[in-house]
């Protein structure tokens, strides 16, 4: 039973986080985004080349610290730096600019995700094989740090699936 209620806990938390992102990406767009992490975009258009057929695939890659807005003429992105708030018109320009931000934020997520699992992966092996190098014959040890190394694996797993979130939001998305 506790198990299910902790499951279901984790499942309504993460609607209340992923909910709020998904119908952002639906609405129409006010503001512009500075884009977090890397994406190859390959639906759409930017900055009018189609990226589904785009013989210019530079034009696809959308770069982290680029600025993303909609494509109508006179969007102005309000950039903040250390004088204030400036305008500028965005970097890339599409339609479709609201999941491409919506994405950014998950790929950069789950890239912390990742590497603050993998340093717990770490962790948790170092610990167990010095349980095991230090068990001296007690078996009660050797368990023990064989039970840390198979929580170091299932957390690499983890990890590995924490990779594989974006892609799935994609294809969620229908992108």
């Amino acid at each position: 039973m506790k198990k299910i209620l902790s499951v279901l806990v984790l499942l309504s938390f993460l609607s209340f986080l992923a909910v709020p992102m998904i119908v952002s990406a639906q609405t129409e767009p006010t503001e512009c985004c500075k884009l977090g992490a890397d994406i190859e975009w390959t639906s759409g258009k930017i900055n009018g080349t189609d990226c589904s057929v785009a013989t210019t695939p530079e034009v696809c890659k959308l770069e982290k610290g680029h600025t993303v807005g909609p494509t109508e003429t006179g969007v102005i992105c309000s950039q903040k730096n250390k004088a204030g708030t400036t305008g500028q018109t965005p970097d890339k320009k599409t339609n479709q600019w609201g999941v491409i931000c919506i994405l950014s934020g998950v790929y950069t997520a789950t890239d912390w995700v990742f590497v603050g699992i993998m340093a717990l992966v770490i962790i948790f092996i170092l610990i167990g094989g010095f349980y095991i190098l230090t068990a001296a014959g007690a078996p009660e040890r050797v368990a023990s740090g064989r039970q840390f190394i198979v929580w170091a694996c299932i957390g690499l797993a983890v990890a590995l699936g924490a990779k594989a979130i974006p892609a799935i939001v994609k294809a969620l998305l229908g992108v």
